[in-house]
């Protein structure tokens, strides 16, 4: 996945959990559902992009290959 600016994630975090509940309330989504999507846009949002946009650390070391 390629960093995406934080600019933007920014704004992909707050619609992205903003837009459920006007899905429920348009009716385009069941209630009972909204946990479970919260949950999975809280997985792929603030999991998955955080970890592909961690900041290399210079004061740490690179792990050393497992295989060599």
């Amino acid at each position: 996945m390629p960093a995406i600016p934080a600019n933007y994630r920014r704004w992909l975090y707050a619609v992205g959990i903003a837009a459920v509940p006007v899905l429920v309330a348009f009716g385009w989504l069941e209630d009972s559902m909204a946990p479970a999507i919260v949950g999975l846009l809280y997985a792929v949002l603030m999991g998955g992009m955080a970890v592909a946009n961690v900041t290399p650390d210079a004061t740490q070391p690179e792990p050393e290959d497992a295989a060599e």
